[in-house]
């Protein structure tokens, strides 16, 4: 190693603060190198990790919202701290959050309140750290007391190896102090968890914080997050899958796999019409959705793989169907589901028949009871006067028979 390299302490390797790490080197895996076993990054240069960090700032500038009155205009690279989304909750159990960064020096782009205060945030600390490391070229040093709340959080209590479980090792500092972390360790966990954030859902009344986030290094998470986020993070993937999720009897899984499914459809197309489907089936293991309820302290609810079986079953005819009588369904204000008693449970009763049709293709038999029940619902539609939704069933009615034909078919083959 050149004495002009650099090298990042890692959160503890059981933590979200470590998968955040991994979600910030996944920008450009070749800029750094990574030893999971000594809980270190090593750049080779100072500006690699400066290129990283400016990365960062790019990918972060669809994460926003509608800017609040009385905020002062600031912006760094692309963002512009009155329109950045605040992030990921900041706690007060123990030392407060907001404390950690604002010792840290993080506080020159600031949120702010609906009453014009400004204040601190995860999002737009994140965004402070990044302008100190552009700004001097090269990371900042100096050590940090802990790492927020959020960072600290666990997705497992052991890790397995081949002689059976081992607590993970963790960084140690001197006798009587917090582990050795710097502020680029806290700056990097910032900067990652800004990335990761997806989604925030409201879930009857309670806040569901939704992370994307790699087990490792991986040159296909950024490719993922893209596709995932799109230009504006709330009308994008997990939007759908959230709507899904809240308005019919679908799981939270399945919603993600059909949204995902439909957004792999308009960019890629139909997937047995691929020459080449590597590129697609590696982003399904790029990375894993990971749900956290934020508490007095953030609790893991969740980690669920993504899955691309039922964009590998239907074709994107099919998907899009579905998404128009999804759409006319749970359409805010719509008379749809008063006019028509359990359209909602036909739905998302086909909704569930899909994914099971898809993961089991040809050898079981789920989509015949739902285009039965999609074609009663049209006719139901057609009564009361709902033309256009009356259309819309049917036509996912016959898209879903041809490709049921299909499915079966190649089973057949088999």
């Amino acid at each position: 190693m050149s004495q002009g390299g650099f090298t990042l302490p890692l959160a503890p390797p059981e933590t979200l603060g470590r998968r955040f790490q991994y979600t910030l080197f996944s920008l450009d895996p070749s800029l750094v190198e990574v030893d999971p076993l000594r809980g270190e990054a090593y750049f080779k240069d100072p500006s690699d990790y400066v290129s990283l960090v400016e990365m960062a700032l790019e990918a972060l500038e669809p994460i926003k919202v509608d800017p609040v009155k009385g905020c002062k205009p600031k912006t760094v690279g692309p963002i512009d701290c009155c329109s950045l989304h605040s992030g990921p909750r900041l706690y007060t159990a123990g030392v407060k959050d907001s404390a950690l960064l604002e010792k840290a020096g993080f506080t020159s782009c600031m949120a702010t309140t609906r009453k014009g205060q400004a204040r601190v945030s995860w999002n737009h600390a994140a965004v402070s750290y990044a302008e100190k490391v552009v700004e001097k070229g090269g990371p900042l040093g100096g050590s940090t007391g802990d790492l927020p709340w959020l960072a600290k959080a666990t997705l497992f209590s052991k890790i397995r190896g081949a002689g059976g479980g081992f607590e993970p090792p963790r960084r140690r500092g001197r006798a009587g102090q917090a582990p050795g972390y710097t502020r680029d360790t806290l700056g990097s966990i910032l900067l990652g968890g800004a990335l990761s954030l997806v989604y925030v859902w409201n879930l009857k009344g309670a806040s569901r914080e939704i992370f994307l986030v790699p087990d490792f290094v991986n040159r296909n998470y950024h490719d993922l997050r893209s596709l995932v986020v799109g230009s504006d993070w709330r009308r994008g993937v997990m939007n759908y899958a959230a709507r899904i999720a809240s308005e019919l009897p679908v799981s939270f899984e399945v919603a993600v796999a059909v949204a995902l499914a439909t957004e792999l459809a308009r960019k890629y197309g139909t997937a047995w019409e691929l020459s080449d489907i590597s590129a697609v089936e590696s982003l399904e293991k790029a990375a894993s959705l990971v749900t956290v309820a934020p508490q007095q302290r953030p609790m893991v609810v969740s980690v669920i793989p993504l899955s691309i079986v039922i964009y590998m079953a239907y074709h994107s005819s099919t998907l899009y169907a579905l998404s128009d009588v999804v759409s006319s369904v749970i359409r805010p204000k719509s008379r749809v589901s008063e006019a028509l008693q359990g359209v909602r449970d036909v739905v998302g009763g086909c909704i569930n028949s899909m994914y099971l049709q898809a993961a089991y293709r040809g050898w079981s038999d789920h989509l015949s009871g739902c285009i039965r029940s999609l074609i009663t619902a049209a006719d139901q539609a057609e009564n009361k006067g709902m033309g256009e939704l009356a259309k819309s069933l049917r036509g996912l009615a016959e898209r879903l028979t041809m490709d049921y034909a299909r499915l079966v078919k190649g089973a057949a083959r088999l």
